[in-house]
């Protein structure tokens, strides 16, 4: 790890990532770090909603990337995911599953009350090609994050697979009163 640099990202949330209390602000972030060489290819906000990251390789281009980190921000009272990371997970596996049957693959790597580490691998369809996606839904105080990283192939090798496992879960949310 010597020679990773920390990228921490910071998404905020209610017109940067908050929400108020009597007398001062507590803002809840998510702490993500991953390698250098990593660019910003498309970001989406709706103010007191979501916000919408996507990451790309330097050199790619968001319409034709061979690697995606993207980071997805719901206000706690605009979400409609369900009341648990699990509930959420399953609401995702029914929509690829109606979208693209029997063609993904699922794997639960870790779950607690507040978050749910997960992997899933995809055969082409709807013109998308194989994919293995990483990715973890956290449940904050006032936010609910999902972190993916995929990549264009049916299987990661186990390096890769591990290194991106080890990532997410060390992801987590930061409360800070302003």
């Amino acid at each position: 790890m010597k020679n990773v640099t920390r990228v921490v990202v910071f998404l905020y949330l209610v017109l940067s990532a908050g929400c108020a209390t009597l007398k001062t602000e507590e803002h809840e972030y998510l702490y993500f770090e991953f390698e250098p060489g990593w660019k910003a290819g498309h970001n989406t906000e709706i103010a007191n909603q979501y916000s919408f990251t996507e990451f790309i390789r330097e050199g790619d281009d968001i319409n034709n990337w061979r690697e995606l980190v993207t980071i997805q921000n719901f206000n706690r009272k605009s979400w409609q995911g369900g009341d648990s990371p699990e509930d959420s997970l399953n609401g995702l596996k029914a929509i690829r599953e109606k979208q693209c049957p029997g063609v993904t693959k699922w794997n639960v790597i870790e779950k607690n009350e507040n978050s749910i580490l997960y992997e899933w691998q995809a055969r082409p369809c709807l013109s998308w090609p194989s994919q293995h996606e990483i990715a973890k839904i956290i449940y904050g105080k006032y936010n609910r994050f999902i972190v993916h990283y995929v990549a264009k192939v049916y299987e990661l090798s186990p390096d890769t697979r591990a290194k991106w496992i080890q990532r997410f879960t060390e992801s987590k949310t930061i409360l800070r009163r302003q």
